[in-house]
């Protein structure tokens, strides 16, 4: 059996079947990237989120009776005739 490849840069090649040996070297490379990919996100938003705090506030302490969200983070509106009502 052959396998086709493709390239980069849209050419298919032809190659020899793998072995379970270089199969399993290929998909620990690709797990690999996927993770590195999965960090390189989730570290962008955590970046996102803590840029997004610092820009509109963070009222900690505080729960949105609306949706149940603590801390309220951004606008926060709040009842002037209710003694204790937040919503965001």
């Amino acid at each position: 059996q052959d396998l086709r490849l493709a390239m980069g840069d849209g050419a298919a090649e032809t190659a020899a079947p793998m072995s379970t040996e270089a199969e399993a070297e290929v998909k620990a490379k690709r797990r690999a990237e996927v993770a590195a990919q999965v960090a390189a996100a989730q570290a962008a938003q955590a970046k996102e989120a803590e840029q997004k705090t610092l820009f509109f506030g963070e009222h900690g302490g505080i729960t949105c009776d609306g949706c149940g969200v603590s801390p309220i983070v951004g606008y926060r509106y709040r009842c002037k005739s209710c003694p204790n009502h937040d919503v965001c």
